[in-house]
């Protein structure tokens, strides 16, 4: 991210707000975390999901529990717009399945226009009423 010492005044972005917006809605302390559909982008030496994850929690009691399904969720958290990922932690077995390959789901839409799988989801997630906090409204953050 940014440094903050660069500027004076310091520094807000809309990721710093989606953050303590969470934060303060989503596992506020003494709540048991909420859980969150996430959609994100895939993790790189530039992206690494979990840091905003981490950020979003920070000084909270209770930590976004990373869910499945939209019948489970009780919002979508966009911190971008590749995968969807369906747990915490890619190395071990933390999906409802078991299978690593079903813990990453290409979303496929910003490449290859192909919104199956996103269209589904967002249709089930309307019809439940589910919030969605998107994290950073532009396309892709370098």
């Amino acid at each position: 991210g940014l440094r903050e010492e660069f500027f004076t005044g310091g520094l807000v972005s809309s990721g710093e707000e989606c953050a303590k917006h969470i934060r303060q809605h989503y596992c506020g302390s003494g709540d048991n975390g909420k859980k969150a559909l996430w959609f994100t982008w895939k993790e790189s030496e530039k992206q690494n999901p979990m840091q905003f994850l981490a950020h979003c929690e920070e000084g909270s009691d209770a930590m976004i529990d990373i869910v499945t399904s939209v019948d489970d969720a009780d919002f979508i958290l966009l911190h971008g717009s590749e995968v969807w990922r369906k747990c915490r932690d890619m190395d071990s077995s933390s999906s409802s399945s078991g299978d690593k390959d079903n813990v990453v789901v290409d979303l496929k839409f910003l490449y290859e226009e192909d919104y199956t799988v996103v269209d589904e989801l967002l249709r089930e997630a309307a019809n439940k009423g589910l919030p969605m906090i998107c994290a950073n409204p532009d396309l892709i953050v370098g």
